[in-house]
């Protein structure tokens, strides 16, 4: 999660670059052909799983990882059950959300600077749980969410500060509206920090909601979101981190969840509104930020975000423990269109290269551990945030072995 915003102004002509989709997978990427079997990749998850159960806490946290970090967590235990039509982490996602909501009902807390992005990934984590195990206390939570940060979304077609603020936000930037940004500091009235943290995962949880609720408010605040991203933050490969409302200037930060939060986001909005550009450009974004230098290395497609931004893998920073929502994204994209055989193998393909480098180089055999330096060596002990990494990366894989043996993508259920 980026705290500060440095936001140098990026050229407008890098916005209006387009490329083409390309979805060949390349010869250098290491063993994208699956090798565990289904029944080994549940053993998997198992074997993870058994490591963060017992770790939550009386404060609805997993020991050693953040407050979002948890709810992240979260998504990928109940992704694994949904996928796997169990209920096996179904105590753990309640009782941490139960607790969470009780103890910090907004989310954000005492955290300095608060940050918007919190609720929204919590909110993620409870739509998430909700689409597992139907229960209606997270489908509540998941709404709770999304009103309250909705306080903090752009709608205005005409230049006026925020709430108690004094400074004017843009109402067009480089001739699009902004409507649909969402602040990233709820407390600041003159912070005109958005980021792509923050509003993709406001989108990615509006399109979730509109998925199971088919309320209409959800789908049209999706919309909104998915076209001030488009047009504002996409810069022809990937989803950049964030814009200042009041002067259009852009952040220069690259992180992959920014893109990861977007794709899952537009994966359940280009079906549900309809609209064949959100399939376009959804493909068009899949071909370019799985292979961004940035984090993929271009010598073998394993993803390298992370450690080498903190130092060591035994820090837990941001882009260490987060990179896998990039994954997350990306196993929506396949699973809710697996008509588009080219995207599908492309994106089968890239997980499959993370699993394999997780099994092969970042762990050892039965340990259940795992590095989050995918390109190893195996941790020495357990690092919670290296197994956080992993968790979307084996849940995933757990996925695409159903998806294989299934001839239709599944989908999950709707009130």
């Amino acid at each position: 999660m980026i705290r500060q915003i440095t936001l140098p102004l990026i050229p407008l002509s890098l916005l209006s670059v387009v490329i083409a989709q390309n979805f060949e997978i390349p010869s250098n990427w290491r063993k994208p052909t699956p090798t565990p079997n289904r029944l080994d990749r549940l053993t998997l998850v198992d074997g993870l799983l058994n490591t963060v159960s017992r770790t939550l806490n009386s404060s609805g946290l997993f020991s050693g990882l953040t407050n979002t970090q948890t709810a992240n967590m979260l998504c990928a235990l109940a992704i694994g059950d949904y996928i796997n039509s169990s209920t096996t982490s179904k105590d753990v996602v309640l009782n941490s959300l139960d607790t969470m909501f009780k103890l910090i009902p907004d989310i954000i807390g005492s955290e300095v600077p608060k940050v918007n992005s919190d609720p929204a990934i919590w909110g993620l984590a409870a739509i998430y749980a909700y689409t597992a195990y139907r229960d209606q206390v997270s489908l509540q939570y998941a709404q709770s969410m999304w009103t309250q940060l909705t306080k903090d979304l752009v709608t205005a077609t005409t230049s006026s500060p925020r709430p108690s603020g004094t400074l004017n936000i843009s109402a067009t930037c480089n001739d699009a509206s902004t409507a649909g940004a969402v602040f990233f500091i709820p407390d600041d009235p003159n912070n005109m920090g958005v980021n792509g943290e923050t509003t993709a995962a406001f989108m990615a949880l509006s399109a979730h909601l509109y998925a199971q609720t088919l309320i209409p408010q959800y789908l049209s605040a999706a919309t909104l979101s998915a076209d001030f991203i488009i047009n504002h933050l996409y810069d022809g490969k990937i989803i950049l981190d964030g814009m200042d409302a009041g002067s259009c200037s852009l952040s220069s930060t690259l992180v992959s969840y920014n893109s990861g939060f977007t794709i899952d986001g537009l994966s359940v909005l280009a079906p549900a509104s309809g609209n064949s550009s959100y399939s376009s450009f959804l493909s068009k974004l899949i071909s370019t930020a799985v292979v961004y230098p940035h984090w993929t290395n271009t010598a073998n497609g394993v993803i390298i975000e992370g450690p080498e931004d903190e130092n060591s893998a035994t820090s837990n920073g941001f882009g260490v423990a987060l990179k896998a929502i990039l994954i997350r994204g990306l196993y929506q994209a396949y699973m809710r269109n697996l008509d588009n055989t080219d995207q599908a193998d492309f994106i089968r393909g890239f997980i499959t290269v993370q699993l394999n480098a997780l099994l092969d180089l970042a762990s050892v055999t039965g340990s259940n551990q795992y590095s989050p330096r995918w390109e190893g060596p195996p941790p020495k002990a357990l690092l919670p945030w290296g197994q956080l990494a992993a968790a979307d990366v084996l849940v995933a894989a757990l996925g695409l072995a159903d998806a294989r043996n299934s001839s239709a993508s599944p989908s999950p259920p709707v009130n």
